[in-house]
């Protein structure tokens, strides 16, 4: 299951529960205690085109209300393709409602091999449901910068926000 869209449920000082609220609280606990639901990140590119190809691209989340939990992972493979030169990318959300304010989780870039840098993957207006990576220092990161990706390659993050 994973998800749960109702009401997290509360008492009354000296309320005793009902049939409705024991069935609210059972659907509560199944939802904060099952196994997360998986998705597939959408994977855009602000010039040129782009594909996973042997790599992997996966996601999975939960759902309490409108909080969601998620956990994003990428990984290049030798037949991924990245766009075109100094382009940015932008990955989709779980598909479950837009964000309603700007969010930031920390992010991790790993060049295999080489170095590991740590980044920032942001959420940046309301009503978006994608999230957009910035570079250790300053700016937009890109397929070239802070490196050029290649084959095993990852990026990695998760997060909470807020839907609508």
């Amino acid at each position: 299951m994973g998800s749960y869209t109702g009401t997290v449920p509360t008492f009354l000082a000296g309320e005793l529960p009902d049939s409705d609220k024991f069935d609210e609280i059972t659907d509560f606990m199944t939802a904060d205690t099952s196994a997360w639901t998986a998705y597939t990140p959408t994977w855009t590119v602000s010039a040129g085109s782009v594909s996973i190809g042997n790599g992997t691209i996966a996601g999975r989340y939960r759902l309490i209300g409108k909080t969601v939990d998620f956990s994003f992972n990428w990984t290049a493979g030798s037949t991924t393709t990245y766009g075109t030169g100094g382009a940015f990318w932008t990955f989709g959300l779980p598909p479950v409602g837009n964000a309603v304010t700007k969010y930031a989780f920390a992010c991790r870039f790993f060049n295999t091999a080489v170095l590991e840098y740590g980044a920032i993957a942001a959420v940046t207006g309301a009503g978006i449901a994608t999230f957009d990576l910035y570079k250790p220092v300053s700016g937009r990161a890109t397929n070239t910068d802070p490196f050029t990706f290649g084959d095993t390659d990852q990026i990695y993050t998760n997060g909470t926000y807020e839907i609508s």
